[in-house]
C-alpha cells in the first residue's frame, strides 16, 4: 500500500503520492529534529499534484535554537497561494539560524478538510 505520510515531507520528488496527505485534519504540524544541530537560512514548500484546495495558505515555522529554552518564531506565511501543482516556493529567513529541531505548523489550508 502507497501512503503519503509525513515522511514524504523532506523529498523533493514528483511521484504523485510522494506528498504529505492528513486525513480529516486541514492544519497539521510536523517536527523535524536533528541529530546535530543544522544551520539555516531558507526553506521550501512545493504543492501537491491534486487537490489545490489541501495546499497550506497560513503557517509558522518555529525552531529550538541552542540556548534557547522555548522554541522561537522564525517564519510566519499570512496568505501564500500555490497557482500550479507540484509548485516549489523556496522562504528566505531574515536570518541564519543554528537550530535542532524546526516545527512546520499550518495554521490555515486553502479550504479542504484534508490536509
Amino acid at each position: 500500500m502507497i501512503q503519503e505520510n509525513q515522511t514524504k515531507i523532506i523529498l523533493n520528488s514528483e511521484d504523485s503520492h510522494d506528498k504529505w496527505f492528513v486525513k480529516d485534519n486541514p492544519t497539521p504540524w510536523i517536527t523535524l529534529e536533528f541529530k546535530k544541530p543544522i544551520s539555516i537560512r531558507a526553506y521550501g514548500l512545493k504543492s501537491a499534484n491534486d487537490f489545490p484546495s489541501r495546499n497550506p495558505k497560513v503557517w509558522k515555522l518555529t525552531a529550538v535554537i541552542k540556548d534557547h529554552p522555548e522554541p522561537v518564531l522564525i517564519h510566519e506565511v499570512k496568505r501564500e497561494v500555490f497557482n500550479s501543482f507540484w509548485q516549489q516556493k523556496i522562504f528566505l529567513l531574515n536570518e541564519e539560524f543554528v537550530v535542532q529541531s524546526v516545527t512546520l505548523e499550518v495554521l490555515e489550508n486553502a479550504g479542504d478538510e484534508n490536509f
